[in-house]
């Protein structure tokens, strides 16, 4: 009994000195890991990041928190070692900070896909306006590139959009309104009358199709615009376009004018259509297309019923499809609903009855129409865009499957630009879903 006691009491004071020696090593550590971050601290507010980094470094392997990571990578980002800061923070975290250090990183390193991956995954827990739009700004810059990639790798009709986007894309609004005759105070142009005619002239032939004349017309001016213009038809490949467009160069001009001008007047679109007023529907239907898109952007209710009322019943399926989306999204399901009856079967047609579907809350039955019009009209591309979105929560393989088939039925860049789009936010929604913990 006496030895047990013995061994009992021994073990007593081991197991006293053990925690004693222990708690005076850990507060040892603590008050070592405090001075060194201290001083780590010192070396960073001062920008000396070498130093900052070698004692943060320390801390790290003395205690690894979410600051002292945060720290090493900012040390790296500031002394531009980004594949560094990339390489020490390639895990599940949820530290914010960590994440949108190593976003910048990608952004630095060019990598604008990688950049825009772990920047919306930091947007999911800061939820900030600014980085919101910087992730749409972006997505834009990706799309563009991507475009460009797949109309000079694959040939590409062109809408008629295109054709200006040239010139709106290099220049300042400002300077496109004094091209065309406008009066802005910044910008002053003499005796340039002449130039903007001939470079109208050039558009002009360009829209009938006639590329190498326009690129003539322009050939020995010295106006800094047709220049531009005549640089941009030399980048276009195997463009297609618009046989709808009219041949009557005063009603094209006007069309122009509308683009140039477009978002503050209906001016030149209504002359434009008063001049073209003997040609066929189908020939001018773009013209009231914009009209209206016009009038709905402005919520002018009015003007939107007077100019569908003008057109009766001579719609062709564009502007079928514009007007019945329009009553779908303006709550006007009984004059969509009459629209429909009173049209033969389309694609755009089975393309509102499935979104009149999904407006009554039969997804089901959207997905069957939109499978039906898949199948009878394999190269209708809305098809396969409006069903990808509507997958977009149940099956991402199907979407990305209907986006990429959709490619080699787009008409445009716009629509390219479309599906480029949603492939992309496939790819940041599986990043997000694959990285948050």
């Amino acid at each position: 009994m006496k030895r047990k006691t013995e061994i009992f009491i021994a073990i007593t004071v081991v197991t006293a000195v053990t925690c004693y020696l222990f708690k005076k090593i850990i507060n040892r550590q603590k008050s070592d890991y405090t001075s060194i971050k201290q001083e780590a601290d010192k070396y960073f507010i001062q920008e000396d990041y070498k130093n900052a980094i070698l004692l943060y470094t320390k801390c790290k392997y003395m205690k690894s928190d979410a600051e002292i990571l945060t720290k090493i990578s900012l040390c790296n980002y500031f002394l531009k070692n980004y594949q560094e800061v990339i390489n020490n923070s390639l895990f599940k975290t949820n530290n914010k900070d960590l994440i949108k250090i190593r976003s910048e990183c990608y952004k630095q390193m060019g990598n604008k896909k990688k950049f825009l991956k772990d920047l919306a995954l930091y947007e999911t827990f800061a939820n900030n306006k600014e980085v919101q739009d910087e992730i749409m700004q972006t997505v834009k810059e990706i799309c563009e590139e991507e475009v460009s990639e797949f109309i000079e790798q694959e040939g590409l009709k062109i809408n008629k959009e295109d054709v200006l986007r040239g010139l709106v894309s290099i220049k300042n609004i400002n300077e496109i309104y004094d091209a065309f005759g406008g009066k802005s105070k910044k910008f002053k142009f003499s005796n340039d009358e002449k130039e903007v005619l001939n470079l109208l002239n050039a558009i002009i032939l360009h829209l009938k199709g006639k590329k190498e004349q326009a690129i003539l017309l322009l050939e020995k001016s010295t106006y800094k615009y047709s220049i531009l213009y005549r640089a941009y038809f030399l980048t276009l490949k195997n463009e297609y376009i618009s046989s709808s467009l009219p041949l009557d160069d005063e009603i094209t001009t006007l069309y122009l004018y509308s683009k140039i001008f477009k978002d503050k007047s209906d001016t030149y679109l209504k002359s434009a259509i008063d001049k073209s007023v003997d040609l066929p529907i189908e020939q001018k239907d773009f013209l009231y297309v914009d009209l209206l898109v016009f009038y709905i952007s402005k919520k002018d209710v009015e003007k939107v019923n007077e100019t569908i009322n003008n057109l009766k019943e001579t719609l062709t399926p564009t502007l079928l499809e514009l007007i019945g989306e329009y009553y779908l999204k303006s709550g006007n399901h009984s004059k969509m609903l009459d629209l429909l009856s009173s049209h033969p079967d389309t694609p755009g047609k089975l393309l509102l009855t499935a979104l009149y579907a999904i407006s009554i809350d039969k997804k089901k039955d959207a997905i069957e129409i939109l499978y039906r019009s898949i199948s009878e009209y394999s190269s209708y591309f809305k098809s396969y865009l409006y069903l990808g979105n509507i997958l977009i929560n149940d099956d991402l393989n199907e979407c990305r499957k209907l986006f990429n088939t959709s490619l080699q039925y787009c008409c445009n860049s716009d629509e390219v630009f479309i599906v480029k789009q949603s492939l992309i936010l496939i790819e940041v929604h599986e990043y997000i879903k694959e990285n948050k913990i």
